[in-house]
């Protein structure tokens, strides 16, 4: 075998890994009520105050094909969705959900993020 070959079979991997990781990801964003923080919320004063922010993907990330892994479900928790490989070599996805006291996704505005 060539080593054009094994770099083809690798890719092609690659490929089929990813789709299914898309496949799977929507699918259970389908099942999520998505309540994303808008401008009419109530901000509530807090001395520390802890934020997380996703950026939208770029285009080069778009180019190399890359998957978006992070859902903003509502105003104060995201999802990581994180692909894992069982022992017998099966494909998962594991949801990880963390708190926040706000979770802003990639449509806020810095108007938003700064009220």
């Amino acid at each position: 075998m060539r080593l054009y070959e094994v770099n083809y079979k690798l890719i092609e991997k690659f490929i089929v890994i990813n789709i299914v990781i898309i496949i799977v990801s929507r699918e259970y964003r389908r099942g999520l009520d998505i309540k994303p923080l808008t401008e009419y919320d109530l901000i509530e004063d807090h001395l520390i105050t802890v934020c997380v922010r996703k950026r939208p993907v770029n285009k080069k990330e778009v180019a190399r094909k890359e998957v978006d892994v992070i859902t903003i479900p509502s105003k104060n928790q995201l999802i990581v969705h994180e692909p894992k490989t069982k022992v017998d070599l099966t494909k998962y996805l594991e949801n990880q959900l963390f708190r926040f006291d706000y979770a802003f996704d990639e449509t806020c505005t810095n108007g938003i993020v700064y009220k």
